[in-house]
């Protein structure tokens, strides 16, 4: 989520607890089958696309970028596709790096 230390700043935790609300719901109704929603820390989260083809996820993301834009808030995404060639932590890392572009093209 873009900005959460600046709402719990200027508005309050409780501002900030219900935008992760909003944001987490609108998430979730944006999900297909098979596909779940973590929250890894205070304003991040990890969807797991489980067998579902690149160009779907891709397509889901376009999606919640749409329903957040209705919304007050704002995120960064970043994906990456598994590879089981390659050990989880560095697609993870990837997604994660991904995410942190985007938001920084989200302030420019």
């Amino acid at each position: 989520m873009n900005n959460l230390k600046g709402i719990n700043d200027v508005k309050g935790h409780a501002a900030g607890d219900q935008a992760i609300k909003t944001m987490s719901r609108v998430i979730v109704n944006c999900l297909p089958e098979r596909c779940y929603l973590y929250r890894l820390g205070w304003d991040e989260f990890a969807i797991l696309f489980c067998s579902t083809a690149l160009d779907k996820c891709e397509e889901t993301i376009d999606r919640i970028r749409e329903e957040m834009s209705k919304t007050n808030y704002s995120c960064g995404i970043g994906l990456a596709a598994w590879d089981s060639a390659l050990p989880f932590e560095i697609i993870y890392n990837l997604a994660d790096q991904r995410m942190y572009e985007d938001k920084k093209r989200s302030k420019e």
